[in-house]
């Protein structure tokens, strides 16, 4: 668990250097915004994913990449280290969808 949490923690940061618009300050920073993230993945992620599986067959399961965007958006949204200079934009494109 924690080499996840360190893996996760590592790939913010690094899409926090390479995103213009979407900022994350510090390694605490990242580190709380990873783990606002495998919460969401924990308890969110499995209910969603019931909910959307006749529109994840359909999409022949790229609804799935939709729906993990829109939880990175959601822990950016919650994570009080994640600031965004272009406003909800750069949030957006962080989550790799385009809101």
């Amino acid at each position: 668990m924690l080499v996840v949490l360190a893996t996760d923690t590592v790939a913010l940061f690094a899409l926090a250097a390479i995103i213009p618009g979407f900022e994350i300050d510090t390694w605490a920073g990242a580190l709380g915004m990873a783990l606002i993230l495998g919460v969401l993945n924990a308890l969110v992620w499995p209910v969603l994913a019931r909910f959307t599986l006749p529109l994840s067959v359909l999409t022949l399961g790229l609804s799935a990449l939709v729906l993990n965007g829109a939880l990175v958006a959601l822990a950016a949204l919650i994570s009080p280290a994640c600031t965004s200079r272009a406003g909800s934009r750069g949030r957006s494109w962080s989550s790799g969808s385009r809101w």
